[in-house]
């Protein structure tokens, strides 16, 4: 990854875009989504998408999210609240009402 993002980011109404070659990490202890994607399209390519506990993305209402050579999954040990156990993600992509 060239560059590092952290916390939760919502892609709002009437938006698009891209992001290439970036890790973005987000630890929550709720079920809440790294991304919110309500518009489109946004294109994520080469991208490295990690959460403890919450979701990657969530693709939502009129959202469209082209996901291309990324990876989406849990932070591993490096995050995890009890470092006995690895940090998942609760979910990696989730699509719903009219998202694609």
């Amino acid at each position: 990854a060239e560059s590092v993002g952290s916390g939760q980011w919502r892609l709002s109404n009437h938006t698009w875009g891209s992001f290439s070659r970036m890790q973005f990490v987000y630890h929550t202890t709720l079920t809440q989504p790294v991304f919110q994607i309500f518009s489109g399209p946004w294109l994520f390519q080469s991208c490295d998408v990690r959460c403890a506990v919450g979701i990657c993305m969530s693709v939502l209402y009129n959202g469209v999210a082209d996901i291309r050579r990324c990876s989406l999954g849990g932070t591993g040990r490096d995050f995890s609240v009890d470092m006995s156990q690895p940090a998942v993600a609760w979910v990696a992509c989730d699509v719903g009402g009219n998202g694609n």
